[in-house]
Parts: structure tokens; C-alpha cells; sequence
């Protein structure tokens, strides 16, 4: 009886953890004022930025770069239209969150902005990663943050 008791403890705390994992709201979910959950087009993109380089056309999405330091995602709709659900950037390009956070500042702004989250080592690119999950979407949304071990922002990507 002891042992279903702390089987069943032990699973409420765990189940606690994930249900209170932080969530951040819809509007945290942008870069250079390109929100991901928003239904942003590229039409609008392009009033704000003007012409993207295409990089890749699938049929469904296509992804656009703007120099060498911006890439955009876009999935095309019944309607013909192209709605943004991704945006990284990779360098201090003016490209920022709405709290402000952008490349190249500290892992302990990024902390003091979104809290602190589970790392996890990135063998690929060398970074520690950080996400930080958009709770409305499918899996994976959310703010990805890539750190090195200067513990600089290397990279920051907003995806729905």
C-alpha cells in the first residue's frame, strides 16, 4: 500500500512539473515585429522589408532569407497566401523579441526576460539550446534560443 502511495505522489509531482511548465504569451512569439502566431503574410513582410531572396519552394512552404542572417518560413494557403510560422535570426541585426532580447546579448538577459529553462547541448551546432514553449501551438512551437558557452545568444528562432 506504501509503495501505490509514493508511485502515486511521485507521478502527481511529475505531472505538476509539466502542467506548470512557463508558457510565454502570443505576443513574446516575434521577431522584428514578425509574429508567428498572428497570421503575418508575406505581403506584409515585404511592405516592412522589402524583397526576400527565395531560397527553397516545396509545393507548400517556401523559405525566404533576408541577407544572410534572417530566414523566414511560409506555408501557403487554400486562399494562395502566405502566412509566416517561422522566423531565426542569427546575428544583432535590429531583428529583436518584443521584450527586447536579440543576438548577441547574455544568457542571464534572456533568463531575466523568459526564466529559466531546461538546457539542452546541441551536438550539431555546438550551442546550448533553450526553448521555450508556445503551449497553443503544435509541438515544438515556440522560442528556441541558441547559447555558446560564453553564454552569448548565437541565435534566436520563433516558430508556430
Amino acid at each position: 500500500m506504501k509503495r501505490i502511495f509514493t508511485l502515486t505522489i511521485c507521478f502527481l509531482i511529475a505531472l505538476s512539473t509539466a502542467c506548470f511548465a512557463r508558457a510565454l504569451p502570443n505576443s513574446e512569439f516575434s521577431l522584428g515585429g514578425i509574429c508567428v502566431t498572428s497570421g503575418v503574410t508575406m505581403s506584409y513582410v515585404r511592405s516592412v522589408y522589402g524583397s526576400p531572396t527565395l531560397v527553397s519552394d516545396d509545393g507548400f512552404t517556401r523559405t525566404y532569407r533576408y541577407g544572410s542572417t534572417v530566414t523566414l518560413k511560409a506555408w501557403k494557403t487554400n486562399a494562395g497566401e502566405e502566412r509566416v510560422n517561422y522566423v531565426k535570426t542569427t546575428a544583432n541585426n535590429g531583428f529583436a523579441t518584443p521584450a527586447g532580447l536579440t543576438v548577441g546579448m547574455s544568457k542571464s538577459t534572456m533568463q531575466g526576460l523568459y526564466g529559466v529553462e531546461d538546457p539542452y547541448y546541441d551536438k550539431k551546432t555546438g550551442y546550448t539550446e533553450y526553448m521555450y514553449p508556445h503551449m497553443g501551438s503544435g509541438a515544438g512551437a515556440g522560442m528556441r534560443i541558441l547559447v555558446d558557452d560564453d553564454n552569448t545568444i548565437r541565435s534566436i528562432e520563433v516558430l508556430d
